[in-house]
C-alpha cells in the first residue's frame, strides 16, 4: 500500500456546547433541538466572517478532540448488528472530523 500525502488542518476557532459529559449528550439531532452551542473564531480569522450575517446557516467542519479511538465496525444505536462505518446508517464517523450545518440564532 502506498502512503498518501497527509492533509493538515489548522483550527480557526473553537466550537462550544453546554454538554460536559458524553453519556448525557444527545446522540440524535431530534433530541438536541433545544441544545445551544457557539462558534468562537480566533481573532486573526474574524475578517473572513464579513457579510456572513446575510446567510441563515453555516457549514462547520470540526475535529472532535475528545473522541475515542477510531473503529471500522460499530453497532449502531437501536440496531443489533455491527456495520462498517462507511455504511449509511452506521451513525458514526471513522475519524474525529465530522461536519454539521448550523443555524445562526443571534
Amino acid at each position: 500500500m502506498s502512503m498518501e500525502p497527509s492533509i493538515v488542518f489548522r483550527p480557526i476557532g473553537i466550537l462550544r456546547s453546554e454538554h460536559r459529559e458524553a453519556a448525557k449528550t444527545p446522540i440524535q439531532p431530534a433530541y438536541a433541538k433545544d441544545c445551544l452551542g457557539r462558534a468562537e473564531i480566533f481573532p486573526e480569522f474574524t475578517e473572513g466572517l464579513r457579510d456572513v450575517e446575510g446567510f441563515s446557516h453555516l457549514y462547520l467542519i470540526f475535529h472532535l478532540d475528545r473522541a475515542g479511538p477510531a473503529r471500522l465496525t460499530v453497532k449502531p444505536f437501536l440496531q443489533d448488528v455491527e456495520r462498517g462505518v462507511f455504511c449509511p446508517g452506521a451513525g458514526v464517523c471513522p475519524r474525529s472530523g465530522p461536519a454539521a450545518c448550523g443555524r445562526d440564532r443571534s
